[in-house]
């Protein structure tokens, strides 16, 4: 039976620990915790009432009330334990998100390419990495203002986030109008392929532009590199190669998009259908 000397008060001590210690780690799991307490407790109640003296009575009953509270403090810990938990998630995707445009922002994107770039290097995959800007942008804030402007970049980046659909792939805000792009284990066909299908989607918006230098609906240009990486290989170095092409494709007119096959360095230039007639 239950000793009511020292040692009974060490096993409620002990028992009281347990059911906190369980109450504590199992905060993500409202149910196992319950029953955690429930099977630490009851045993010890159910001898304490088999005795049957006013002592361990006295005890059953302190331990039916040390039951109550930890159910109900268990519950009030893992309300804050979930409250927590969404707000920590919510923290991380505003780390990682644009606010205006929803979509993954640089830093996001930083981090995405610096992971890509060591797996394709172990696999020896091709990678696509390109950069967008919105034609004449400036202009088409002067003339239809800022409120058009953002709606404008919203619309841009949820078409262009559309056409990219596996989840190795990623199109983020880079900063202004700019936004950069990565597509995974990709042929130069199928590169070709994504870039074409990127600028005539937004071509398709036919978002009216009447001051751009380009055409009179909204345009991007694109600057593109293709390339198979090697381990510790440096992402500004690719960033930057593709910030050229894309200099170079505003340079030349606007709504185009230059492509840069590292492999065999070959330079693509690739127009809109409408372009090429």
């Amino acid at each position: 039976y239950l000793p009511f000397g020292p040692e009974g008060y060490l096993v409620a001590v002990a028992t009281s620990g347990f059911g906190y210690g369980g109450t504590v780690s199992l905060l993500s799991h409202i149910w196992l915790q319950r029953i955690h307490i429930l099977l630490i407790t009851i045993p010890t109640i159910l001898v304490c009432l088999y005795i049957g003296n006013i002592y361990t009575n006295v005890l059953a009953v302190m331990f039916i009330l040390g039951m109550l509270h930890l159910l109900a403090s268990g519950q009030q810990m893992h309300n804050h334990y979930q409250a927590n938990l969404i707000a920590k998630e919510r923290l991380e995707l505003l780390a990682t998100t644009d606010e205006l445009t929803g979509i993954s922002n640089r830093r996001d994107f930083e981090e995405h390419i610096y992971t890509i770039i060591q797996y394709a290097a172990r696999h020896q995959h091709q990678l696509l990495v390109f950069i967008i800007d919105v034609d004449s942008f400036k202009k088409y804030n002067d003339t239809y203002g800022h409120m058009k402007g953002d709606e404008c970049l919203k619309t841009i980046a949820r078409t262009v986030n559309d056409q990219l659909r596996r989840g190795t792939d990623m199109i983020a805000r880079y900063g202004g109008e700019e936004f950069v792009g990565l597509v995974a284990d990709t042929s130069l066909e199928n590169s070709i392929k994504t870039l074409r299908l990127v600028s005539d989607s937004v071509l398709q918006l036919t978002i009216p532009h009447c001051n751009s230098d380009a055409t009179d609906i909204v345009s991007i240009s694109i600057g593109a590199i293709q390339f198979i990486p090697h381990t510790g290989m440096d992402s500004a170095s690719i960033i930057e190669q593709s910030d050229q092409l894309l200099y170079r494709a505003k340079s030349e007119g606007r709504n185009r998009t230059y492509l840069k096959d590292l492999t065999s360095g070959e330079v693509i230039s690739l127009v809109p259908d409408s372009m090429d007639s």
